[in-house]
């Protein structure tokens, strides 16, 4: 199961087959309202298992939770198929670290945008970023080590439950085409978005805001914001800067499953990025 989220062979292989699959499913298998609205719903957890899981809780932890509330999150982030949350933390992790510089593993400033979309998923893990996992994980507690090292096959335990329950139409429109959409729409956070959108904080890299990917990714387009403050569990700072994933956090506080979160003004976070510009 390691090897699974490790190799890159299984992204290789993996990721044209899911395409391929998704739209000979798109082609052949009839969409009805009961399959667009569990493949609607299953986007929609997964979407909050990745922005609030994987991205805000355990790669800037942006708040606190229990040992359940953490599990589930993991789970619902494990379930969109983009890898573990350990493989998922230490890149992301990495990206800040080196953003749209040397050593980011997915800029478009430095290797162009179809390796920033796509292309740095088929690169081999090296010693550091398995170390890097290692160490991640010998920090979580056993229940989170145990599914990160079970989550390839929960994932594609999807697909079968989905086609047992509706056949050749449930596992297309439940679980490859939700899948994909996730995947890419993810990914042109990491490409597009710093590419083309509005940039209101000066944070030293290509970061940018774009409106529609935060529309479609439960916050996550507001790009620019998020390296401004990369900790703020709050990614829409304007009124009208929508951010489904904060609502969602703040959701969860109403009911005491989260707690302590950061968030800071656009004024606050405008005044640290002036002091760090100033100093760099």
């Amino acid at each position: 199961m390691i090897a699974l989220n490790r190799t890159p062979w299984t992204y290789r292989i993996g990721i044209p087959v899911f395409h391929v699959v998704a739209i000979y499913g798109i082609v052949t298998a009839p969409l009805t309202w009961p399959t667009a609205i569990v493949g609607l719903a299953l986007y929609t957890i997964r979407g909050f298992g990745i922005t609030v899981g994987y991205h805000r809780y355990f790669t800037h932890e942006s708040f606190k939770t229990s040992r359940p509330v953490a599990f589930l999150l993991a789970l619902f982030g494990g379930l969109a198929g983009q890898g573990t949350a350990s493989w998922w933390v230490y890149r992301h992790r990495t990206h800040h670290r080196y953003t749209d510089k040397v050593g980011d593993p997915h800029s478009p400033r430095v290797d162009g945008f179809y390796h920033a979309h796509l292309g740095w998923l088929f690169k081999d893990a090296t010693p550091e970023s398995r170390d890097g996992e290692n160490a991640l994980r010998g920090e979580w507690p056993r229940e989170l080590r145990v599914l990160d090292r079970w989550i390839p096959i929960l994932f594609l335990s999807q697909g079968a439950l989905l086609y047992a329950w509706a056949g050749w139409s449930g596992v297309t429109w439940g679980f490859f085409v939700p899948t994909i959409v996730s995947w890419h729409l993810t990914f042109f956070v990491n490409s597009l978005c710093h590419v083309y959108g509005d940039r209101p904080f000066d944070t030293q890299d290509d970061s940018r805001n774009n409106r529609f990917f935060a529309a479609l990714m439960f916050g996550e387009g507001w790009h620019n914001n998020h390296h401004a403050w990369p900790r703020n569990a709050k990614l829409g700072l304007r009124p009208l800067q929508i951010d489904l994933g904060f609502y969602f956090i703040k959701f969860l506080e109403v009911f005491g499953l989260v707690h302590d979160l950061h968030v800071k003004t656009e004024d606050e976070i405008r005044t640290s990025v002036k002091r760090y510009t100033r100093v760099a």
